[in-house]
């Protein structure tokens, strides 16, 4: 289990979108509203994967699924 790291909202940091994401590096895969979030607890407990390595296969499907669909439509 990753242990979470609660960034520190600062002055340049308090007009981000989801700052809390920030810690140093943005870390997407900490969201907890997100469609990646609800995944990986439907998951978790079959894999031994990282929530970083998940979302970025998570990323990579997604961007394969929507790229696949654009080929279809233009032919």
């Amino acid at each position: 289990m990753q242990k979470k790291v609660t960034p520190e909202i600062t002055k340049q940091t308090r007009f981000l979108p989801d700052a809390l994401l920030y810690q140093p590096n943005y870390s997407p895969w900490l969201a907890e509203d997100s469609d990646f979030s609800r995944l990986k607890q439907q998951i978790e407990s079959f894999t031994l994967v990282s929530s970083d390595r998940l979302w970025t296969l998570h990323s990579l499907a997604q961007h394969a699924k929507q790229s696949l669909l654009n080929y279809l439509k233009s032919n």
